[in-house]
């Protein structure tokens, strides 16, 4: 029989007794403490793999970080490109703009050469129509507007019209914009005529017409004759074509086309 008297004795014999060891340790250690390898072992395993899982977190972080800085580059690029292509967009619509200013300008330009031409054309007939139209001999152009041409008399008469505040200054600037102010004989009776020319006429035509004549009936005190030549009327202009026979209406004299007029 074993005799045990102090712990020398007791740790010789767990030495001896490798089993005794162990019932011991059973004995003397709780369930948690003898599992505590096993959970050292699996914590170790669990923390082997969270590392693993935060080195492959920082990795995929990183990976992120530069798609991410990619992505601004790419971006910034863009809003580089967007910025270009809105300067460019401006440019172009101040190039628009101003073709489209020179464009308007040369429109008005030959407009302006084509009315021209036309009020040198009909002020060229103008004696022989007013003539076999309204029965006005002996007519004499006294002002074209397209070429500055004032009779020195008539200026005279605006003068002294304007003097005695029979007429006013925007009066005068009126009629001398009037295309053509002619000067007659109808029935053995002096008259003026004031004509507006326009290849197409239309009713604002008719209206300066009249006023125009109203204009120049003041300042001369002589019976003055609207009238308007042109080769035709504009389709939406409302004017019928007036009776010959009321003499109080704008005289429409219509031209032949130009192209084949011939020498009318």
């Amino acid at each position: 029989m074993t005799t045990i008297n102090d712990i020398s004795d007791l740790v010789r014999i767990l030495q001896e007794q490798p089993e005794w060891e162990e019932t011991l340790r059973g004995i003397l250690l709780s369930k948690e403490l003898l599992r505590l390898p096993e959970t050292v072992a699996a914590l170790v395993e669990t923390t082997n793999a969270l590392t693993e899982a935060v080195a492959r977190l920082e990795r995929r972080t990183e990976r992120l970080e530069k798609g991410q800085a990619r992505l601004e580059e790419g971006q910034a690029r863009l809003e580089e490109g967007q910025a270009r292509l809105e300067e460019g967009q401006a440019k172009m619509e101040v190039r628009l703009d101003r073709l489209e200013s020179g464009f308007a300008s040369v429109q008005g330009t030959l407009g302006n050469l084509i009315g021209s031409e036309y009020e040198r054309w009909a002020a060229r007939l103008a004696p022989r129509r007013v003539r076999d139209h309204l029965a006005v001999t002996e007519g004499k152009v006294l002002q074209v507007s397209w070429a500055g041409s004032e009779d020195p008399a008539l200026v005279n008469a605006m003068e002294g019209a304007l003097d005695q505040k029979s007429i006013s200054s925007d009066d005068v600037e009126e009629l001398l914009r009037a295309d053509i102010i002619m000067q007659g004989r109808q029935h053995d009776a002096e008259v003026y005529l004031v004509i507006e020319a326009s290849l197409t006429a239309d009713s604002n035509d008719f209206d300066r017409a009249i006023e125009r004549a109203q204009i120049l009936q003041r300042v001369t005190g002589t019976r003055t004759l609207p009238a308007v030549m042109a080769e035709k009327l504009a389709q939406d202009s409302g004017v019928k074509v007036p009776d010959s026979s009321d003499e109080s209406a704008v005289s429409l004299i219509l031209l032949p086309s130009r192209r084949g007029a011939g020498s009318a």
